[in-house]
């Protein structure tokens, strides 16, 4: 008896979570279409400047961080060569792989 219980309440709470999931996706359906946004333009007189070493290593850590405005990723695509951006992603996670053994090698020593 309580095992036929158990399962009818799992049954009912499985579809009501998928109902809920199915309200939520179209909402975000509807919002997507309803959505008209373009990306900003970038309008600097310099738009056709490349970007400097700094200006890498910046799009690099806030990128890393998830802080990268659209603006400036517009920028990074337009402007930019990818190489760059490749090598010095991978020397920032050398270096911050680096830094993370080191600090765990000076408190293990600390212990």
């Amino acid at each position: 008896m309580i095992y036929k219980l158990k399962e009818s309440m799992e049954a009912k709470l499985m579809d009501m979570d998928r109902q809920s999931i199915i309200t939520e996706s179209n909402a975000q359906l509807k919002d997507s279409r309803n959505n008209t946004k373009k990306p900003p333009k970038l309008d600097s007189p310099d738009q056709h400047k490349p970007v400097s070493f700094f200006g890498v290593l910046q799009s690099v850590f806030a990128a890393a961080f998830g802080v990268q405005s659209q603006k400036k990723r517009l920028q990074d695509f337009s402007q930019g060569k990818p190489f760059h951006y490749v090598l010095v992603g991978i020397l920032f996670t050398a270096v911050f792989i680096l830094v993370m053994v080191g600090l765990v090698q000076v408190a293990l020593k600390a212990l």
